[in-house]
């Protein structure tokens, strides 16, 4: 949420209509774990998945969020090329 200039406790602070966002947005209840690089090694850190920050920042984007949006376009970006690279390599 910080990547986004959003307010990092939404998350964590509880109300109907937020919950009935998360419910629509249907972001799971599983944490998976992730390694940070820190200055001293790698630290553990719990996190929401890949996917759920990408719905997270969808809806965000959704709601005129230009940082939100911006980090999309950078994912979507990053991605495209792997993604086109995979289909020509299933299609040989």
């Amino acid at each position: 949420l910080k990547s986004i200039q959003h307010n990092t406790n939404w998350l964590l602070n509880y109300s109907p209509k937020k919950a009935r966002t998360l419910s629509g947005l249907k972001i799971s209840q599983d944490i998976v774990e992730c390694q940070v690089r820190m200055q001293d090694g790698f630290e553990s850190m719990y996190s929401l998945s890949i996917q759920d920050w990408l719905s997270l920042w969808e809806y965000f984007a959704n709601q005129k969020n230009r940082y939100a949006i911006a980090l999309l376009k950078a994912c979507a970006k990053e991605g495209i090329d792997v993604l086109i690279a995979g289909a020509i390599a299933e299609n040989n």
